[in-house]
């Protein structure tokens, strides 16, 4: 019996040994795709755009993207017949792979048809053109998945076709393809990125939606709404809390005599709307994802949360490198460690106070950060605004200077410190026990670009020339002609000198071809390719033209780094409902033309609907009667994870509020100066200019900077 016994047991040990091997048999792995920033039709008749993938629609499982590709003109494309390349990034290497892996990507097509595909290197050695069927009855929510075998890619390669560096991924269409067989005008195509897999590709994996709260000071602290509990207005303040760390000390020994307090973390959520910035009530459970690179945590770290009404132990764990905290009170979370149980606390519920801001905003670096606060009592569900001799604003930081209602944080302060925010309190006058708070984040700014243009010539590895550009003649009146050109910038006593200037002897250059002369020139320099960051701080030093009511444009923009011009995006707007299609493309910090009252700048987003394409933009005019006057003036934008505010010598001039960012897009700055119209009978919208007004037509930058 024994034996027999030992026996069972040895074959028991044998399947589950067996059933091990199974388990761990290597999983397809996602190698590398195709890279969202690169995308090239050599016929102007395709038009390319991104088409970003919301997180409600049910393809967002396959991605988050797709490139849209719209015929705009079939009577060219059928002539040529153009295909369209795809750029993978980096370099893809498939040698471990040529018999096991696959290609996959979805797409979408009005009609069902075959295509062709093809694999190369940057020589251009290539595979041989692979033929597949789209067939659109097996679509699912429009896409259908195409899945090819790498050794069926790769079994008609050139010679010198070399596996371990595929760079583009070219599709053609047939030699036949016709209007009726493959678009017609206007229709589109949706592609996902390409993706090469390892061995067979898993299905989507389907996701649970999380609607989620980011924090605007780069932190990276989120919030995450499972439940749908929370407003599309809301932001999160979020700061590790240095002063107030020995008072949330106490209050946790009051209960664990021996704990040790490891951090404080101020969280709250902000109402950020065009009406009022204040604390948000929570009412239901929601998740705070801290990165686990900014906290210290393993298995004994405990935490607590000190709401205003009440004290608790709050649950931990982590999650996809996050330290997620369920909570339903939002306040300071005390990190500790030490034995002994946490009993919740319930505090009276009595008159409070709600302190308001007017803009929850960054400010500048080497500028004072400004704010006015409002006050309002809370008592039996009334609410009362207060008058400012009514109550006393004050905080732990004597640095900050506060004059009734009026916040300053200064520039000689908050440009030198590590503390990332504090609390503004308001005190009831005639009762000092009537208390609350505003969670105030104060930026600390890292320098991350600067050109102060100290040197005699522009600096090529920070704006780099490059000649390729599309830089055409272009017509502005009278048979004249106006083209960019280098030569119509100067480096000198420590500025940046563009101008709007006569061609004569001035070298042009249009897709790496040199121009014939052209009558006059403008300036034009960008950090593309040089220097691009997502969120941050952009600002310019600047004298504009002065004593001339000449037609120019002065420009200081924000593009996305990317392969061409409205193709990808900065941020959509949070209230889907509103603006669900609208898409920043484009940012203008300022644009200003003598010709205007000289008082006035103009400050534009410009935005593309994802699914037509179609323009809009929402600008506002900045007046200031000391608007330049032919001094320098700071002209600023900062670009966080939930606004967009821009500024004019530190003052805030226009606030874009409930904003999320698409994806991981990068923005990169552009100086122009750019005559327009010549003669009076050719005025734009920025007015014309003669020869006589040439000699003032020009603009002087002391700096260009970019902070993070």
């Amino acid at each position: 019996m024994k034996k027999f016994l030992l026996i069972l047991i040895i074959l028991s040990m044998a399947v589950t040994c067996s059933c091990s091997i199974i388990d761990k048999r290597p999983k397809s792995d996602l190698l590398f795709s195709s890279s969202r920033k690169g995308f090239y039709c050599s016929s102007s008749a395709i038009t390319s755009a991104i088409k970003p993938l919301e997180r409600d629609d049910p393809n967002y499982v396959k991605s988050s993207w797709s490139r849209r590709l719209q015929l705009n003109d079939p009577d060219e494309y059928y002539q040529q017949k153009n295909s369209f390349l795809f750029y993978v990034d980096p370099f893809g290497d498939l040698s471990k792979y040529t018999q096991t892996g696959y290609l996959r990507f979805f797409i979408n097509l009005p009609k069902s048809t075959n295509l062709m595909i093809s694999l190369s290197n940057e020589n251009w050695a290539a595979t041989g053109k692979y033929q597949f069927n789209v067939n659109v009855s097996k679509a699912e929510n429009g896409y259908v998945e195409i899945i090819i075998p790498f050794k069926e890619l790769i079994k008609n390669a050139s010679n010198n076709f070399d596996v371990t560096k595929i760079k583009y991924i070219n599709l053609f269409v047939p030699e036949n393809a016709s209007s009726e067989t493959f678009l017609s005008q206007g229709e589109q195509i949706h592609i996902t990125p390409f993706e090469f897999w390892s061995e067979l590709p898993t299905p989507p994996k389907i996701h649970d939606y999380i609607n989620k709260f980011y924090c605007g000071n780069g932190n990276k602290i989120e919030v995450w709404d499972r439940n749908g509990v929370l407003p599309e207005s809301i932001v999160v303040n979020a700061f590790e809390n240095t002063l107030d760390i020995n008072v949330s000390k106490d209050i946790l020994l009051q209960q664990i005599n021996h704990a040790n307090v490891i951090s404080l973390y101020t969280i709250h959520l902000i109402n950020d709307t065009y009406r009022s910035v204040s604390k948000y009530d929570l009412t239901d459970e929601i998740e705070i994802a801290i990165p686990l690179d900014k906290i210290i945590y393993n298995r004994y770290v405990r935490a607590i949360v000190i709401g205003e009404e009440t004290v608790k132990e709050v649950n931990l764990r982590t999650e996809n490198g996050y330290l997620i905290i369920q909570t339903d009170t939002m306040g300071d979370f005390v990190f500790f460690t030490g034995e002994g149980q946490i009993i919740s606390t319930q505090n009276e519920k009595k008159e409070t106070l709600r302190v308001q801001i007017d803009v929850n905003h960054p400010g500048i670096p080497n500028y004072d950060a400004e704010y006015t606060v409002r006050v309002y009592s809370l008592l039996n569900s009334q609410t009362t605004k207060l008058n400012t001799d009514e109550f006393t604003i004050y905080c732990n930081i004597s640095e900050i200077i506060i004059d009734k209602d009026k916040i300053c944080v200064p520039a000689s302060f908050k440009d030198k410190i590590t503390i990332q925010g504090v609390k503004l309190y308001a005190m009831k006058n005639n009762d000092h026990t009537i208390k609350g708070f505003y969670p105030l984040m104060i930026k600390n700014w890292s320098l991350t670009f600067n050109d102060e243009f100290n040197g005699t010539e522009l600096d090529e590895n920070k704006w780099p020339y490059d000649k390729n550009i599309w830089n055409p003649l272009t017509d502005i009146g009278r048979g004249k002609t106006i083209a960019a050109s280098r030569d119509a910038i100067q480096i000198q006593d420590g500025k940046c000198i563009l101008k709007v200037d006569k061609g004569t002897g001035k070298k042009c250059y249009h897709q790496g071809n040199l121009l014939e002369e052209t009558d006059y020139v403008f300036s034009e320099i960008s950090t593309q390719n040089a220097f691009s960051q997502q969120f941050g701080c952009f600002t310019m030093n600047v004298k504009l033209p002065y004593g001339t009511r000449a037609g120019n444009n002065t420009a200081f923009w924000l593009l996305i780094q990317d392969e061409g011009y409205a193709t990808s995006y900065f941020y959509r707007y949070r209230d889907t409902a509103i603006n669900k299609n609208n898409y920043c493309a484009e940012i203008d910090i300022m644009e200003c033309s003598t010709e205007w009252e000289p008082i006035q700048y103009q400050v534009t987003e410009h935005f593309w609907d994802k699914d037509t394409l179609k323009h809009s933009s929402d600008a506002i005019i900045y007046t200031n009667e000391n608007l330049f006057n032919g001094e320098y003036a700071e002209v600023s934008c900062v670009w966080t994870e939930n606004a967009l505010y821009s500024y004019y010598n530190g003052k805030i001039v226009k606030v874009v509020k409930n904003i999320e960012a698409y994806e991981d897009s990068e923005a990169y700055i552009i100086l122009s100066f750019y005559g327009s119209g010549y003669g009076q009978e050719n005025t734009t919208w920025v007015g014309s200019f003669t020869d006589s007004d040439i000699d003032k037509m020009q603009v002087s930058v002391n700096h260009v900077r970019a902070y993070k």
